[in-house]
């Protein structure tokens, strides 16, 4: 494992992409103090000031990865005493407010995994962190979880990785809107496939969604 330290930087992601072209080994982490222009999926800003953990780790390309990384965030995070959940496609919340947040870029055969964790700071009033939480823990401390988690979690079988991410899902069972695009799916989040794609039932029709915006209209009691 190698750690590439940062002061403040465009982004982890972009200086990835850049270290990957010069060839730097798998497991390589890029860490910044903050990002000027910090983004999450579809281009959206994601607010990174400093106080927060900001990291890029490269590693082999998969399909199945978005559910790898929710599951392995969200470990990270109970294991220190946050009630952590994944909002399908990543997002972790806590109690409804987001504590972190992932995005996942491919080069190649490579995957730059981007997460982004509020430690001291929150940024946005629908955000939380985990001294707002009550947790205190250094930067390298989490960053050092966060990767075991994470290398621990790539080893895992795909079933064991599901059965965790249902535990942590906030999502399912519930009324969800999926916009993709110029269309939108409506229906009940039921489940993860095996290639972690959400499946939304409506109707008597279950619809699998790769990639999307999720929206909850509302809650829907899940069956035991």
């Amino acid at each position: 494992m190698k750690i590439y330290w940062y002061g403040e930087v465009e982004s982890t992601q972009k200086i990835a992409r850049q270290l990957i072209k010069k060839g730097v080994e798998k497991g390589s982490i890029i860490v910044a103090d903050s990002q000027i222009t910090g983004r999450g999926r579809l281009n959206r800003t994601w607010l990174s000031p400093p106080g927060g953990l900001y990291c890029s780790i490269i590693i082999e390309s998969d399909r199945f990865l978005p559910v790898i990384v929710a599951v392995a965030v969200a470990t990270t995070l109970c294991k220190i005493g946050i009630d952590a959940a994944i909002k399908w496609p990543n997002d972790i919340l806590v109690m409804d407010k987001k504590i972190a947040g992932i995005l996942i870029e491919t080069s190649g055969q490579d995957a730059v995994v981007g997460i982004g964790i509020n430690i001291s700071d929150t940024p946005l009033e629908t955000a939380t962190s985990l001294s707002q939480e009550g947790i205190q823990v250094s930067r390298n401390s989490l960053l050092t979880r966060l990767y075991e988690s994470l290398m621990d979690t790539l080893k895992s079988p795909k079933q064991t990785i599901r059965d965790a991410y249902r535990r942590f899902s906030h999502t399912l069972g519930k009324q969800v809107k999926i916009k993709l695009n110029e269309e939108e799916v409506t229906g009940i989040a039921t489940d993860i496939d095996v290639d972690g794609g959400l499946l939304v039932k409506r109707d008597s029709q279950v619809k699998k969604i790769v990639a999307g915006d999720c929206i909850y209209i509302h809650s829907i009691k899940k069956k035991d």
